[in-house]
């Protein structure tokens, strides 16, 4: 069969604010602009910033991540991200996933005034239920 031409990613997808950025890439919350549907899209370089080469390490990070999320994928486990969509362009990889509102952990723990028995039974339980689905 024929190769299905790609539209470019900020086509389909409407940036709405940053979730964060690396010294290679960057995540972005964006609405998908058909279905209305949040997503995160974490956007890679393909070029090394200092001398305009292709960036091998780059590529192998995009492709061991989108293979990582293809294995997990699944809806059997609410607890690990679902990969969306996937796709290559001029200068740029981009990996869009459902997007996880409840920001890091870490933080959220640290702003619970009272952590009690019961929260941190519930959220050991979910990621032992996302290490043993993963194993």
């Amino acid at each position: 069969g024929e190769a299905k031409t790609q539209k470019p990613i900020w086509v389909t997808y409407e940036r709405k604010r940053s979730l964060g950025k690396g010294m290679s890439c960057a995540v972005y919350a964006a609405l998908n602009k058909e279905t209305k549907q949040m997503v995160a899209i974490k956007e890679l370089r393909k070029y090394d910033s200092r001398n305009g080469n292709l960036d091998k390490d780059q590529k192998h990070m995009y492709e061991t991540e989108v293979d990582i999320l293809k294995c997990i994928a699944s809806d059997e486990n609410k607890h690990c991200i679902e990969l969306i969509h996937y796709q290559e362009e001029a200068k740029k990889y981009y990996i869009v996933t459902k997007l996880c509102e409840g920001g890091e952990l870490f933080d959220r723990v640290k702003d619970m005034c009272n952590f009690t028995e019961r929260a941190a039974s519930n959220l050991a339980k979910q990621m032992l239920e996302a290490l043993d689905y993963l194993h």
